[in-house]
């Protein structure tokens, strides 16, 4: 069974949003509307270069916005479940049944703190941090040194 959610996180003024490299722990941003006509099944990381799936580039409040809607998932299916338990229960045993509390998904918002840069290769907006301008940053969507 497959249960499926959307979590929505507000882009900066330049309409970016915040990714992580799973390998340098590097923060960069993707402009919104480039990242949702790319096509490609992986991101390279603008500082180190490295690549992977784009799952693993989503950042940490993404991933604990995740979490904490999937645990709020979880909660109704077994709130559903045991819902009609107490009035089921027989004469000799009484089952109190008491709903799970949902937990509140953190408010996602986009600090501006990195410098917009166009990549040569692939004439893209992207967000790094100001020294990765001196040591060339990687393309995010083709890995070229732009």
């Amino acid at each position: 069974m497959e249960y499926y959610t959307s979590i929505s996180k507000s882009s900066d003024e330049d309409n970016c949003v915040s990714f992580n490299c799973p390998h340098c722990n590097e923060r960069f941003k993707l402009e919104v509307n480039e990242f949702e006509e790319f096509e490609g099944d992986k991101l390279y990381c603008p500082s180190c270069g490295l690549h992977g799936e784009i799952s693993e580039f989503y950042s940490d409040d993404m991933m604990e916005a995740a979490e904490v809607e999937a645990m709020n998932m979880a909660k109704d299916l077994i709130n559903n479940m045991f819902k009609g338990l107490s009035k089921k229960s027989s004469k000799n045993v009484r089952i109190k049944a008491t709903p799970l509390k949902k937990d509140t998904s953190p408010t996602l918002y986009e600090k501006d703190d990195l410098e917009l840069f166009k990549t040569d290769c692939c004439q893209r907006i992207i967000k790094i941090n100001p020294i990765s301008y001196s040591i060339k940053p990687y393309c995010p969507y083709c890995g070229g040194i732009s």
